[in-house]
């Protein structure tokens, strides 16, 4: 994070060369570059003007845990409905049998 922001705060800087070196074959140097425009705002992870209120963070957590538990529920509830209709259709499969073989 410090290194982030240190990077950050280089990059807004105005250009600048440093260290013209001639050499055999052309000439090295190196440059930073910065917008023209307004600096912006510092990305928000690197801002720590707001502190999370950790009541209202407990709050949201309970929702969210309460919220998934009842889906969950949901889902069990659905599966067991499911399983009862695909035991009931067997048996009606097995007893028609018995059925259609009286008739004949």
């Amino acid at each position: 994070m410090k290194e982030e922001k240190e990077v950050y705060d280089k990059v807004r800087r105005t250009m600048v060369t440093e260290g013209v070196t001639e050499k055999k074959g052309g000439v090295a140097f190196g440059l930073t570059f910065v917008s023209e425009e307004a600096p912006k705002m510092p990305p928000r992870r690197l801002m720590e003007l707001k502190k999370e209120d950790p009541e209202k963070w407990r709050e949201n957590q309970g929702k969210t845990l309460a919220r998934k538990q009842m889906l969950a529920q949901q889902k069990r509830e659905e599966a067991r409905i499911q399983k009862q209709i695909e035991k009931a259709h067997k048996e009606m499969e097995r007893l028609e049998k018995y059925v259609n073989l009286g008739v004949d």
